[in-house]
């Protein structure tokens, strides 16, 4: 049986030759060969994240969205997990260049027609500064941050970026600490829909329902296979560097699944 760090290295040796993933949804997803990231999503066959994609297509297919937008989609792999309902417009933002290059061959190769913003989702319009990784691109951070090559990059509210409103929206929102910053910048957008739900990242004991006055909020299962009501308060008691799936939506998650209409 190969152990998980030799298939690791095999897999980043494989993406020397081919620089890309095929993920369990028959979509190519083009990846830096040199990214740490990049390895280990080939080892797990474009799924790093299995419980946010099977979440996300949960919800992709009970929500029946109209309007999609994944905020820190770095190389697709949940963007690009599933097919979206026809007529459904789809964005996607990713800050770091690096990655964006990337992620525009897969989006240009792929059947979702996703149009990608290469910025940063924030509260406001303007600029700031985007710490890279050293080793892994999924680490890259607009907070403060420690060691790591800086760039500046453009960063714009949703609500400016996405002109479209009403409708069923869904969102995902996977940023390394940003999540607040960026649903800040969405409340037209949630104002505006008749349903909204966004998967975000609860991490460092910052919950991103904090941001929005009376979303309901529900926890992700292990293995995606569903969703428990929660509360900001139930939040994982550690306060020490622990992420953790949530979703947070206009009324109880059950009951729009059960009713996207």
């Amino acid at each position: 049986m190969v152990s998980a760090s030799l298939g690791v290295a095999l897999a980043a040796a494989r993406l020397r030759f081919r620089p890309w993933v095929v993920n369990s949804h028959g979509e190519r997803l083009f990846v830096d060969p040199r990214d740490h990231r990049a390895w280990r999503l080939a080892f797990h066959r474009g799924a790093l994240d299995g419980d946010a994609i099977s979440a996300w297509r949960r919800l992709v297919v009970g929500l029946s969205p109209s309007i999609v937008i994944d905020v820190g989609a770095n190389y697709g792999e949940v963007l690009l997990s599933t097919d979206y309902p026809r007529g459904s417009e789809v964005h996607a933002v990713e800050a770091n260049p690096r990655v964006a290059r990337h992620l525009r061959r897969s989006i240009d190769r792929s059947r979702t027609a996703a149009i990608l913003h290469e910025c940063a989702a924030s509260s406001r319009e303007g600029s700031a500064t985007l710490t890279l990784d050293e080793r892994s691109s999924g680490l890259s951070t607009l907070e403060p941050a420690g060691r790591g090559e800086q760039l500046t990059v453009p960063t714009r509210t949703l609500d400016r970026l996405v002109t479209a409103r009403g409708g069923v929206l869904l969102v995902k929102v996977e940023v390394e600490g940003h999540e607040i910053d960026v649903l800040a910048g969405m409340i037209e957008l949630l104002a505006a829909a008749s349903q909204w739900c966004v998967l975000a990242e609860y991490r460092d004991g910052v919950h991103p329902g904090a941001a929005l006055d009376g979303a309901c909020v529900s926890t992700v299962h292990i293995g995606g296979s569903g969703f428990e009501p929660s509360s900001i308060a139930a939040g994982p008691p550690d306060t020490r560097r622990f992420t953790k799936d949530v979703v947070l939506s206009s009324a109880p998650l059950a009951q729009l699944l059960a009713d996207p209409s």
